[in-house]
């Protein structure tokens, strides 16, 4: 990710190890201080999908590192991930052994589409309120 895109909330693209901070930023740019709506779709094969909503979420800091938004790599490279805290039980998790997620800014919400190692594909909107 260039310089210049690291605060354009309408960047879009994969998501690796190389970027995982600077999209942590966007995160952080784009919820922090804000109350926002998380949509998940859960797209798992052979049965209905229904859209989870959780209205009113806020980011706070995780009692282990301190930050609102972090990102992690394991040991051996295998798996990564950004953790978004707050008061709700959504971390999204990023396993690059099974799936690259995509990531859309659109200005004033972001996408996260990911799948999961049986196949069904997740998709995550983070949309702030107001």
């Amino acid at each position: 990710m260039a310089r210049n895109e690291i605060y354009n909330l309408n960047w879009c693209g994969t998501l690796t190890t190389q970027n995982m901070d600077a999209v942590c930023g966007l995160l952080l740019r784009l919820l922090d201080g804000k109350k926002f709506t998380v949509v998940t779709v859960e797209n798992e094969i052979n049965t209905r999908h229904y859209p989870e909503i959780e209205t009113k979420q806020v980011l706070s800091p995780d009692p282990s590192n301190g930050k609102k938004i972090s990102s992690w790599i394991s040991n051996d490279h295998s798996n990564a991930g950004i953790q978004i805290s707050g008061n709700f039980d959504i971390v999204f998790f990023t396993h690059f052994l099974y799936s690259v997620p995509s990531v859309n800014f659109y200005g004033d919400h972001v996408i996260i589409t990911y799948n999961d190692p049986y196949g069904n594909t997740f998709y995550r909107a983070y949309i702030p309120e107001g």
